[in-house]
């Protein structure tokens, strides 16, 4: 009998006493059968819930402590009730409730920003929007303007926005001529209008910032509109930018109505036909007079027309300026709508500093805007007879 190469023998091969050894490196390593397994260990007892009931179900608490803002009960979601909405506000804005239950009106808020450049000396007003705005009418037809006191050089009107009382304006307007030493004493005056093309604009808020407590390098201002403004109402009649200049060579003082803003409306058309007349006073009594022409339709009139008075022998501190705004009428005479003052006794501070750069500045123009105030009845008796004689 042929005996078996073992070099060459399987595990089939029936001489073979023991089965070859294996290479498997896990071969000695005993398996537990799954019923010695301890099944607490690896899988923790899970308690079914009902699905409408998932909500009511309260975890059982862990044994470790649990952080203050974790939750360890699941509560059911709280339905929230419709908002209700007042008038004016946006639909996703739930107003809040006082303690008897009664709806609080929210406060009209305007959103700006300011941005000072210090090497250029000029402040940048960006407006961005506002809200709730009080309804005066059958709609709100909103527009801003603004100012700085107390010099008032520069005025600044926006776009009107339509039939909203949460108009978006996106508007930027720039202030020059601002050094860093005087920007801090400046007071942003910014007033909320609703327009009406049949009357006058009615004043319907106002926001006014000192800018020495105002953060002027580019945050955001989110501030209340004031809407106490009755005693405002009826304040000025428009605002008139011209410059004066004295030219010493010559013994004259040198004028140019530039523009005017903000007029009021004097018929159903919604326009006005402004002109404007200087005095030049001395000592008290009127000396010379000029008048401009009259600009037809507009209540935003541009001038650009020069006057020009004599002061020979005169001195400048006992001179002064009285300006008219008229309002022309083609069937009878023209009315007077309100005065500007320039000089050192005027009632205005800033016709009174507007004098004093006059002198101080020999030979080189000076501009500045002037609020047209009413006028008071002896002014008014005096420009009559002016008038007619």
């Amino acid at each position: 009998m042929m005996s078996c190469l073992k070099n060459y023998c399987h595990s089939c091969c029936p001489c073979c006493c023991s089965p070859p050894k294996s290479t498997d490196k896990y071969v000695g390593i005993e398996y537990r059968a799954p019923e010695h397994a301890n099944v607490a260990m690896t899988s923790p007892e899970i308690q079914k819930v009902p699905f409408e009931k998932v909500f009511e179900f309260q975890q059982p608490k862990p044994e470790y402590g649990i952080h203050p803002q974790m939750s360890g009960t699941t509560t059911p979601p709280v339905v929230s009730k419709q908002p209700r909405v007042a008038h004016g506000t946006s639909p996703d804005r739930e107003l809040p409730e006082s303690p008897n239950g009664r709806l609080i009106p929210p406060c009209p808020i305007i959103e700006f920003s300011l941005f000072y450049d210090m090497q250029r000396w000029t402040l940048s007003v960006h407006l961005l929007k506002m809200y709730n705005l009080p309804v005066k009418g059958l709609h709100c037809d909103p527009f801003a303007v603004m100012f700085l006191l107390p010099n008032r050089e520069e005025i600044f009107e926006s776009q009107i926005i339509p039939k909203t009382l949460n108009p978006v304006f996106d508007q930027t307007f720039q202030f020059t001529s601002l050094q860093p030493q005087e920007i801090r004493k400046q007071t942003l005056v910014i007033r909320i209008y609703d327009h009406d093309k049949g009357t006058k604009s009615d004043l319907i808020g106002i926001v006014n910032l000192p800018l020495e407590e105002a953060d002027i390098f580019g945050m955001m201002v989110r501030k209340r509109i004031s809407e106490n403004v009755d005693h405002l109402r009826g304040e000025t009649k428009g605002d008139l930018l011209f410059s004066l200049a004295y030219l010493p060579q010559r013994e004259i003082l040198q004028g140019i109505i530039l523009k005017a803003t903000n007029l009021q409306k004097s018929d159903v058309s919604g326009t006005a036909d402004p002109s404007v007349k200087v005095y030049l006073i001395y000592e008290g009594k009127r000396q010379q007079k000029w008048k401009s022409a009259v600009k037809k339709h507009t209540l935003i009139p541009v001038f650009n027309e020069i006057f020009q008075f004599k002061v020979h022998n005169m001195e400048l501190s006992d001179l002064s300026l009285e300006i008219f705004m008229m309002e022309h009428d083609s069937f009878s005479k023209s009315e007077v709508v309100g005065v500007v003052q320039v000089g050192l006794n005027a009632d205005d501070k800033v016709g009174r500093l507007h004098w004093d750069e006059v002198i101080t500045s020999a030979g080189k123009p000076v501009s500045r805007w002037h609020s047209i105030k009413p006028l008071a009845q002896d002014d008014y008796g005096s420009e009559r007879s002016s008038s007619a004689s």
